[in-house]
């Protein structure tokens, strides 16, 4: 079969006899090594002789011998051959590593976490390692792949956006607010998501009086689950919660006042570009955020 690409190209199998056959120097003994007959090889290096129109080999009536071509042919092809196979050895320990991804808490605890379980349950035989971090502005260098916010654009190009933020107050049904008493939590991390809130819902005025802040947002998701006080929610990291009823929009605050908060990115690495595992995943992660709030 000709490549269109490559119309002067000979087959790779030939290649291969005939790059045994010459550093042998023997048809039997190359097809001894390649687990097939002396006369195969033959054949190979024949077809690859006609392909090229040069004779490879000086036939002896005990033997073959190279010829100034067939040595010069050999020089040529042998190193592009050891580094195809590196370059193939390397795709497949690449293949069978764990793909590293790095995000941030809140993503890998309320988001990434729980939309594993149906990836895995499709592909058993990938194994993934997540690092979670407080803080993520750009790739780390043992990472195939990074799950990043930002609150504007972010530094580079490499960063692909995968879907909006958006942010509410809310806390548990059962949270009983007393008359100035109210409490809010924060995540250090997000603590502008209060003030952009209210300032795109000034007419709403939420007054709260104690103001408490915590450097996990699972810490502040608890807090407001178990009624200690209001949260300002993002709605991709709640959206289970909100769906079972066990967050509802703070009183006074309309629960259809979300408000956008920036976006969550995606940056791969340069070699996660040949990881057919890296590239089967980030197809899959594409398509799972379809289904995530504010997308």
């Amino acid at each position: 079969m000709k490549s269109a690409e490559f119309p002067n190209l000979p087959p790779m199998a030939s290649l291969v006899v005939f790059e045994a056959a010459a550093r042998q120097v023997s048809f039997r003994k190359a097809g001894d090594e390649l687990c097939i007959s002396a006369s195969a090889v033959a054949h190979q290096i024949k077809q690859l002789e006609q392909s090229l129109g040069v004779a490879l080999f000086i036939r002896h009536s005990r033997g073959v011998s190279l010829s100034l071509e067939g040595q010069e042919y050999l020089s040529q092809i042998q190193p592009l051959l050891v580094q195809l196979q590196h370059h193939s050895r390397r795709l497949g320990d690449l293949s069978r590593r764990p793909l590293r991804i790095v995000t941030l808490h809140a993503i890998a605890q309320l988001w990434l976490q729980p939309q594993l379980s149906r990836y895995q349950a499709a592909h058993q035989d990938h194994d993934i390692e997540i690092t979670a971090s407080s803080q993520l502005l750009s790739l780390p260098q043992d990472a195939d792949l990074a799950i990043g916010y930002f609150e504007a654009a972010p530094p580079s190009e490499r960063w692909i956006r995968l879907w909006d933020e958006y942010v509410l107050p809310v806390c548990s049904p059962n949270y009983g607010v007393s008359e100035g008493q109210a409490v809010l939590y924060h995540d250090i991390h997000w603590a502008k998501d209060w003030s952009r809130w209210s300032q795109a819902n000034k007419a709403q005025s939420l007054e709260f009086a104690h103001h408490r802040r915590a450097s996990l947002y699972v810490l502040v998701l608890q807090s407001a689950l178990d009624g200690l006080g209001a949260m300002v929610a993002r709605q991709s990291l709640v959206a289970g919660q909100l769906q079972r009823g066990e967050l509802v929009a703070y009183p006074g605050a309309n629960a259809a006042q979300w408000v956008p908060g920036g976006a969550y990115y995606l940056c791969r690495s340069q070699g996660s570009y040949a990881n057919p595992f890296a590239e089967q995943f980030c197809q899959w992660l594409l398509s799972a955020v379809q289904g995530t709030a504010g997308v």
